[in-house]
């Protein structure tokens, strides 16, 4: 299992968020929209493919794929969820999200349109990447009145949307013909995104006092899942 290194403060922190919401009921948790970024490539599949083969075949042509050393295109890509709901899957265009692009692109066409249908009791879900906690991203949310709940570092595992993007790889990867070009790939993420059955989603969600639970149980080190 490969792991990203925990240290004490970041367990810490962990287990602090995880306190404050183990007690929410499913009503708490269908306020929340949790949004995440996720990079999506032509590269093939990493996860390991297991097979029976012949003792003193290992290199056997039949028992080798090759890939390239260096990273194939792709897209970085947005989402968010809830219970009940999505957003749309927006596409990462043109270089790298900055502050700016984050409030344009992202906040203002995606998120406070979805505030405003859930409601006052609202709330936003982003990690700590630089451009989410820029100055001017803190304004626009103020201004809009947008409760954002403090996120722990490195702490994917408190984020339901983490399995949905594993759900939109592998249903990418299942379909009858891959994707073959950077646009092929855009129309599988856009398609299979809207695609994901709704229940799946709200069950992930619904599972997050199961997860407080864990990593509590761990004193916020890494967990199984």
């Amino acid at each position: 299992m490969v792991c990203i290194p925990l240290t004490p403060c970041h367990g810490a922190a962990r287990r602090r968020w995880a306190a404050e919401h183990r007690d929410w009921e499913q009503h708490h948790w269908s306020q929340v929209l949790f949004t995440d970024l996720s990079r999506f490539s032509l590269e093939c599949d990493t996860r390991r493919v297991l097979v029976w083969r012949d003792r003193g075949t290992r290199y056997n042509p039949a028992f080798v794929r090759e890939r390239s050393q260096y990273r194939r295109a792709g897209w970085m890509v947005w989402g968010g969820i809830s219970i009940g709901g999505r957003t749309d899957l927006h596409i990462i265009r043109n270089g790298t999200l900055t502050g700016r692009r984050y409030a344009d692109e992202i906040l203002r066409p995606h998120v406070i349109a979805y505030a405003g249908a859930i409601g006052d009791s609202f709330v936003f879900q982003d990690d700590n990447a630089r451009p989410h906690r820029a100055r001017l991203v803190e304004n626009m949310l103020e201004a809009q009145t947008i409760q954002r709940r403090e996120w722990p570092a490195c702490s994917s595992v408190l984020n339901p949307i983490e399995n949905v993007w594993d759900m939109l790889g592998r249903r990418i990867a299942a379909r009858p013909r891959p994707p073959a070009t950077v646009r092929d790939l855009e129309i599988a993420l856009l398609e299979e995104w809207n695609s994901i059955p709704q229940s799946l989603i709200d069950n992930h969600i619904t599972f997050m006092a199961n997860s407080c639970a864990v990593v509590l149980a761990v004193r916020g080190d890494h967990t199984p899942y």
